[in-house]
């Protein structure tokens, strides 16, 4: 403004020069005390009335955050500047972190910002797997908000058929657009991923790849698990698994993935990832296949079934099996089989 400021505005003992006109046109409280030249402010303190002025000016406040946001909506509530309350509040959530989302959710519950309140369930929902492994978090979150936050993730994308293009410029993963009919590259798979031999499987909405083998010279198996968020499109490594894996099969039931197998391994294992831990569970039946089964879940179970005792060798003979197994959830599951044996020549 080219005019000079016209009015005086006092909080604890310190003065600030401003304008009637801008403040009149934010402020119901200074609309009404137009007529004063000298506005000693009560309910605001000196930090939040600067925060507010450059609101007034800029339309922006750039200052605020998770330390000071609660007394920066005091003071716009006290001159009643309904504005500067969504300001503070967009200014907030463009900061939200994870070791702040929780402050700001509380906050927000608090000054009653429900645009806030959405934007920190909606972060909390993005992050999820980072949430749930910090009991900082995680921990202080009711029921009904932990179901919430996985509600959001759950529902902040489309399903879509993905698939793995494997050459020597580098691994790419593919997803297709059903409207319009056509493969387009989703994300680029790590460098540190063995996609020979690998496994994927979804959990939460998280792509996760594990095991696999090398195609250098002296083959080696790889332990090593990757986790790719596409609300951040982000690759993060996680625990690897307690025994290296290459031809396993990796399944999600009941927030849990179970990697199954592998060649020449009948050890089943099981990933918590509020733990971020691998731990062992019921073997496969010693001799019941080595290779090339396959697995999946259904009605809360895990299905195993097929697979080689040998490798394929041409003009020999080798026994498939065709074999079912069911894994129940839990560390002590049992294991059940229905055998058919074919001779192959």
């Amino acid at each position: 403004m080219s005019e000079e400021p016209d009015v005086v505005l006092e909080v604890c003992g310190r003065r600030v020069r401003a304008h009637k006109a801008a403040l009149s046109d934010k402020s119901d409280y200074f609309r009404a005390r137009a007529s004063r030249e000298v506005l000693r402010l009560k309910g605001v303190t000196y930090a939040a009335l600067r925060l507010l002025l450059e609101y007034v000016y800029t339309g922006r406040m750039r200052a605020v955050g998770p330390d000071n946001l609660a007394e920066v909506l005091s003071g716009a509530r006290v001159l009643q500047m309904p504005g500067a309350l969504l300001c503070a509040a967009e200014a907030a959530r463009a900061q939200l972190r994870l070791h702040n989302c929780l402050q700001l959710l509380t906050l927000a519950k608090k000054q009653r910002l429900p645009e806030l309140r959405e934007a920190a369930y909606r972060f909390m929902g993005d992050h999820y797997l980072q949430v749930l492994r910090d009991p900082a978090i995680y921990g202080r979150l009711s029921g009904a908000e932990r179901d919430l936050i996985l509600r959001r993730r759950l529902e902040a994308g489309r399903p879509c058929l993905l698939a793995a293009e494997v050459s020597d410029g580098g691994c790419l993963l593919h997803a297709y657009h059903e409207t319009a009919q056509e493969w387009r590259v989703l994300t680029r798979l790590p460098e540190e991923a063995n996609t020979k031999g690998c496994a994927m499987c979804v959990l939460y909405n998280y792509l996760f790849l594990a095991g696999g083998i090398t195609t250098t010279p002296g083959a080696k198996l790889s332990d090593k698990v990757f986790c790719y968020n596409p609300l951040t499109d982000t690759w993060s490594q996680v625990k690897p698994m307690g025994q290296p894996r290459s031809q396993l099969k990796l399944l999600a039931l009941d927030g849990y993935l179970y990697a199954v197998g592998g060649e020449c391994l009948f050890t089943v294992e099981r990933y918590d990832p509020r733990a971020d831990r691998w731990s062992p569970v019921a073997p496969l039946p010693k001799g019941a296949f080595a290779v090339a089964h396959e697995a999946t879940t259904c009605n809360g179970e895990i299905y195993v079934s097929g697979g080689s005792l040998f490798y394929p060798v041409p003009t020999q003979c080798h026994l498939l099996m065709s074999v079912v197994q069911i894994f129940r959830a839990g560390a002590q599951a049992s294991v059940e089989m229905v055998v058919e044996v074919q001779q192959v020549g």
